[in-house]
This record gives C-alpha cells, sequence and structure tokens, in this order.
C-alpha cells in the first residue's frame, strides 16, 4: 500500500509512461487522458484494497455488503471505461489499439485486473508483449 504521495505519484508518472508507451503515443490528442486512466485505474485499484482489508468484516449487513460490492463493480468499469477510451484515442489517431492473432482475431493490447490478498497489489494493468513489475506479469497499479 502506498502510503506516502510521492510514492504514489511516481507510480502514477511510470504507470502513464507505460500506457504512452503501450498505446504507441507520441504526444496524446488530450493530455490529460492518460492521466484521467492512470487516476481512474489506481482509485480502483485502491478501493480493492480497502475492501479487501476490512473482508472479515462480521458487522456489514447484507444492504452495505451489497453497496460496498456495486461501490467497487463501478469503480472498476470506470477503469476500464477509461482504458477503453485511451484506446479509442489511439485507434483514431491510427496508434496500435489493438494487436492480432496468428488466427486474424484483435486483442486488446492493455488489460486490467482487480482483487487479490490485501498484502499486495490489488489491480494490475497487464501489456501485450511486455512483462511487468510483479510475479503475476501484470504492472502493480496501486502498491
Amino acid at each position: 500500500m502506498v502510503n506516502h504521495p510521492h510514492r504514489a505519484r511516481n507510480r502514477s508518472a511510470f504507470l502513464a509512461a507505460v500506457l504512452s508507451r503501450a498505446f504507441a503515443f507520441p504526444a496524446p490528442p488530450d493530455p490529460f487522458l492518460v492521466e484521467r486512466c492512470v487516476v481512474a485505474m489506481q482509485r480502483a485499484a485502491r478501493a480493492h484494497q480497502v475492501a479487501a482489508m476490512h473482508e472479515p468484516n462480521p458487522l456489514l449487513t447484507e444492504a452495505q455488503q451489497g453497496r460496498a460490492d456495486k461501490r467497487l463493480a463501478g469503480l472498476a468499469v470506470a477503469a476500464k471505461r477509461a482504458l477503453r477510451s485511451l484506446g479509442a484515442a489511439a485507434a483514431e489517431e491510427q496508434h496500435v489499439a489493438y494487436g492480432r492473432t496468428r488466427d486474424g482475431r484483435l486483442f486488446p493490447v492493455a488489460r486490467l485486473a482487480f482483487g487479490g490478498d490485501r498484502r499486495g497489489p490489488c489491480g494490475w494493468l497487464y501489456v501485450a508483449g511486455e512483462v511487468g513489475d510483479t510475479a503475476g506479469g501484470g504492472y502493480a497499479i496501486y502498491r
């Protein structure tokens, strides 16, 4: 978990560089497009980590647990929507937004995954063709 704002800023800059490289942006069409995507990813990963810390909480009612699950799902959808908008901007600028398999099927250049253990990162960014900085091969979004 990032407790220090400088580490969070450094991680944000690192993830922005990874995304810019993955989508081959020489300069993004909107200068804040990549930043908004990284902020949405970090917000969702942090919320998943906090939820994992409070997972065995017997004091929550079913209604409260349902609201918490709905919030987590909404944050994950917002982060994935931001990543899709980044890919759409790359496609409009004729940059690489999707790769092709040998069968000719399209696959996204980057994808997100949330969940996991509270002691480690709870959000990962997987970039096609790159080995990340975690054991699973992805980049930790928030740690």
